[in-house]
């Protein structure tokens, strides 16, 4: 590769300069430059068929001259849309239209200086009127119509996404563009515009002798109080619609920053009200939208309910599974038949919830999923959300098991008057199929597999060992040495016996009679 070629592919890889040339489609630029056009032949009419002072001039001599000034014109502003960058805070569209007004004031002396050298016998006023049509009809009212050309070719090629080197789009989003300025800028312009024109008009007709002195007072005192009452009718409204528009993008903030208590005042009958209640309604609907979340979060996992409403919201919730590594503890109370035939149901279900509050807990505290209730027992699975680092499904488990007797200790403490309850835990290790499954009409998300089944085997052996704890031989592997064998056992459905641990921390407790 040459060196030009290297320099050239380090250029290509810098971001292109924040510049209208880069920014806009050669045609849209040449579209934007030709708004000049219609503001040039305006002049050449009205200063050789309605102007008085000028009509002696030819015609083709006064579009001569100003075809000259506005060649200079565009010149110029080709120069700055090429070689003059946006700052940042400023957006594209408004750099252009800052661009137009300098161009237009140049191009305003130029023809001033321009006439005022080829008919040197016309009075001062005559080149002042003339520079002032530039300063009023282009700087004024043309540059304020090439501001919102400009943001309509910058918006259509946003949503093209045909900018590499800068998305228009994603400007806007960056910038902020006062609707109020906007609206004073657009009301002082075609207000002070035509006043000023007025009273350029009444001096020169002064000035020539075709009208009394008087009379300018009245056209000044007139375009006085109607751009008085103008720009305070536009600055009333625009408070107004500053109001109603900030409180717009707050509560949008709001929204997208997770809070959807928002309320906002729709009684404008206008655009903006119609926004302020679609947003209400969008609001309302994502606050239902959380209670559905938080409500279903309380009947599956918070994981699970993340999951299927997100596929949900892209379709219909898909019957699938995953191959997963995991750890799975089953956790069943002990002779609790007879303890439930002795209470009421009410008092059956006051204590089941105060006890499965207490094992989801410790489920939750040690990155565990419940994956279900089943009568009086927890099913568990550790390893489907990522795990803290330095450690394994299998760790998670069992100090989560070992979590549960205390907090189950602490249970049975705070209820002297009733019987103690107790339970044992089984933990077993290995692959095992993560998903949804059951029909279209009624799903169930849980983990299958014979990894389920040996820990549910494991529970049930924890009464014939007397541990409050059985563990495989998969799950010990991972403790470092905090495993103690406790035997073998011929477990229900296997074939062969499995090797049976109990974690060192926890000691074996007497079977507790029955009630």
């Amino acid at each position: 590769m040459t060196a030009a070629t290297t320099a050239s592919a380090a250029a290509g890889s810098l971001p292109a300069p924040r510049t209208l040339w880069h920014a806009l489609p050669r045609a849209d630029a040449l579209k934007a430059h030709a708004s000049i056009v219609p503001a040039s032949l305006f002049l050449a009419v009205y200063n050789q068929f309605v102007c008085p002072f000028m009509d002696g001039l030819p015609f083709l001599t006064l579009l001569e001259g100003l075809a000259v000034v506005m060649a200079v014109q565009i010149v110029l502003r080709q120069i700055l849309w090429v070689y003059w960058p946006a700052p940042q805070s400023v957006s594209l569209a408004r750099h252009g239209w800052r661009i137009a007004v300098i161009s237009w004031g140049i191009a305003g002396l130029k023809a001033m200086t321009l006439h005022g050298l080829t008919y040197e016998a016309y009075p001062l006023l005559s080149y002042l009127k003339l520079a002032t049509g530039f300063w009023i009809l282009g700087a004024g009212l043309i540059a304020q119509f090439e501001y919102t050309l400009l943001e309509d070719m910058l918006r259509k090629r946003g949503a093209e996404g045909a900018a590499a080197d800068e998305s228009p789009g994603a400007t806007a989003r960056r910038l902020e563009e006062r609707i109020v300025r906007r609206l004073t800028e657009s009301a002082s312009s075609f207000a002070v515009a035509p006043a000023a024109a007025l009273v350029m008009m009444a001096v020169r007709q002064v000035e020539e002798g075709y009208a009394e002195p008087v009379i300018v007072v009245e056209v000044l005192f007139i375009a006085a109080v109607f751009v008085g009452a103008a720009l305070l009718v536009a600055g009333h409204y625009g408070r107004s619609l500053r109001r109603d528009t900030v409180a717009i993008v707050d509560s949008l903030d709001a929204v997208s920053g997770g809070r959807f208590d928002v309320c906002l005042d729709a009684s404008r009958p206008d655009e903006l009200g119609r926004v302020a209640g679609g947003i209400n309604t969008m609001a309302a609907g994502l606050r239902q939208r959380e209670r559905i979340r938080d409500a279903f979060g309380r009947f599956v996992s918070p994981e699970v309910a993340e999951t299927v409403l997100a596929e949900a919201a892209e379709g219909a919730v898909r019957l699938h599974g995953e191959r997963r590594h995991v750890a799975v503890l089953m956790c069943d109370l002990r002779d609790f038949t007879p303890l439930a035939e002795r209470l009421e149901p009410e008092e059956v279900t006051a204590l089941l919830n105060g006890y499965f509050a207490e094992m989801v807990a410790a489920v939750h505290a040690h990155h565990g999923m419940v994956d279900k209730f089943i009568g009086d027992a927890v099913m568990a699975v550790f390893g489907l959300a990522p795990c803290p680092q330095g450690r394994t499904p299998e760790r998670l488990a069992v100090d989560a098991a070992l979590e549960m007797r205390a907090r189950l200790a602490a249970f049975n403490a705070a209820h002297p008057n009733r019987p103690p309850l107790s339970h044992g835990i089984g933990i077993h290790a290995g692959p095992a199929v993560a998903g949804t499954i059951g029909s279209p009409d009624r799903l169930e998300f849980t983990v299958i597999g014979s990894t389920v089944n040996l820990a549910a085997r494991l529970e049930a052996e924890t009464r014939a060992v007397g541990e409050p704890i059985l563990m495989s031989e998969a799950v010990a592997a991972h403790l470092n040495g905090a495993a103690r064998p406790v035997g073998t056992g011929s477990l229900k459905g296997l074939s062969r016996p499995v090797a049976l641990f109990a974690p060192q921390a926890a000691t074996p407790t007497p079977l507790l009679p029955s009630y």
